[in-house]
């Protein structure tokens, strides 16, 4: 009985996260005949985990990543009898592709008013999987950034409304389903404006005149 490595036959391939793989592989048997190829995969060196059963020849089976790490991937061939043989494990590296996200609205150099309420947009993506959340930033005036609020279903946004006149920086951090996160570029926005104070003087009232007391020397 012989297992022959198949489609990972390069040690050192690249798989990707969500993007299907054909695994295949080669069985035979001297005395009798192949029932069934099982293939397995154990990730970061963790227990194995079937991938799934093909029962005719050429023997293969597709196979999406879910996980990122290292993979080493075998075959399990049995003959007509019951037997069983494991193939030479094969192995790989399984990446994940980091989400793409961009601010969409304020525009860059834009001003926005003081104490009114600026919409922030973003669009993010992934590749090879989903956008799990988009989290807001702004830093004031150069200081720490503190977070908006964070959106966890298209189209991602939060809102803004800067209490002083001054510049504030913002971003948006993308978490794919994998947890891998990628910050925009910076929007900078100016605030300035508002409304003007009112004000008005309440006493004395408007036409009050207040009495003098005259004396006249006889």
């Amino acid at each position: 009985r012989h297992v022959g490595r198949g489609g990972l036959d390069a040690p050192g391939a690249t798989l990707t996260t969500g993007a299907a793989t054909t695994v295949s592989a080669s069985a035979s048997d001297s005395n009798g005949t192949i029932t069934q190829v099982e293939f397995f995969a154990s990730t970061n060196a963790g227990a194995a985990v079937s991938l799934g059963v093909d029962a005719s020849s050429p023997y293969s089976i597709s196979w999406t990543p879910t996980i990122a790490g290292a993979v080493s991937v075998t075959a399990v061939a049995t003959d007509n009898n019951g037997t069983t043989t494991t193939s030479a494990a094969v192995a790989a590296t399984v990446t994940n592709t980091a989400p793409v996200v961009s601010v969409t609205a304020p525009a860059n150099a834009a001003t926005i008013p003081v104490g009114s309420a600026t919409a922030i947009t973003a669009t993010a993506t992934d590749a090879d999987g989903s956008v799990a959340s988009v989290q807001f930033f702004v830093s004031f005036n150069g200081g720490a950034a503190t977070s908006l609020g964070t959106d966890t279903t298209a189209p991602f946004a939060a809102s803004i409304t800067p209490a002083a006149t001054g510049s504030y920086a913002l971003t948006a951090v993308a978490t794919d389903n994998l947890g891998a996160t990628t910050t925009s570029a910076v929007v900078t926005v100016t605030a300035s404006g508002g409304t003007a104070p009112t004000v008005a003087i309440t006493a004395p009232a408007v036409g009050y005149a207040q009495a003098t007391d005259i004396r006249e020397d006889l």
